[in-house]
């Protein structure tokens, strides 16, 4: 059979394997004696759309398996498939969904589309651009760890990791590299949470949500004395505005 190629594109867009599930796996082929599930091939292209370890593993211990042929018109239909194929993976975690969907985000006109496109919301859209932003500042050795799921992170971890300062940053990349066996949320520090004024708290009262107001107070949204103070000085109309940019997710800070 003719080999099949492998686009570095398509390839990226597949959930890679920890050493311990691709271990399983093997050894569930290997049990099983061949392949069984199909591998997804882009048809006239002989292209591995969907199957990639399957296929390493096959071609490794020269084992069967066996193909199906997909047409598609173009590769943007092809990496569209494949996403929308891993995000229903049952064991799909949150950052590899995160990745994903922040890669939709990065093709789309607007955050909205994307968000629609994948069949999120808005808010979680914005939250996954911040993950893989995240992701994408980790330095090397940490990334590959992640990568190889030997790190052990969670999205909202991530977006912890992201509001720290760059010192708070760097201590937390030691604590990890002094101790492997120590997830990321085990090594961040304890979040602190705004100290406002009375009278700070009362426009905050005043002007959003009680969700809002808990995001505040927690720093998940950040805000400054100053912002608060310009929030009171504004018509009613302005703050429902900001209040309901605020709940739809599309800004993070007042």
């Amino acid at each position: 059979m003719e080999e099949l190629l492998i686009d570095k594109d398509i390839s990226a867009c597949q959930r890679k394997l920890s050493p311990e599930e691709y271990c399983q796996l093997e050894e569930n082929i290997l049990r099983d004696g061949e392949v069984i599930d199909e591998l997804i091939v882009w048809r006239g292209k002989n292209m591995l759309v969907d199957g990639e370890n399957r296929y390493s593993i096959a071609k490794k211990h020269k084992l069967k398996y066996r193909i199906r042929e997909v047409d598609f018109d173009d590769k943007k239909a092809v990496l569209d498939w494949v996403v929308k194929h891993q995000l229903g993976r049952r064991n799909l975690d949150g950052i590899a969904a995160s990745l994903l969907r922040a890669r939709v985000a990065a093709e789309e006109e607007t955050v909205a589309l994307a968000a629609e496109k994948v069949g999120v919301s808005r808010r979680q859209m914005f939250r996954d651009k911040s993950v893989a932003a995240t992701v994408d500042d980790l330095p090397e050795d940490l990334k590959e760890r992640l990568n190889q799921g030997s790190l052990i992170a969670s999205g909202r971890s991530m977006t912890k990791l992201s509001q720290l300062s760059d010192v708070e940053k760097k201590k937390v990349y030691h604590a990890l590299r002094s101790d492997a066996t120590k997830s990321l949320d085990d090594v961040l520090p304890a979040k602190k949470k705004s100290s406002f004024t009375e009278r700070e708290s009362e426009i905050i009262k005043q002007a959003v949500s009680p969700r809002i107001r808990r995001s505040l107070e927690c720093g998940t949204i950040v805000a400054t004395s100053a912002d608060i103070r310009k929030l009171d000085t504004l018509p009613d109309h302005a703050k429902e505005t900001i209040n309901t940019l605020l709940e739809m997710g599309d800004v993070e800070s007042l």
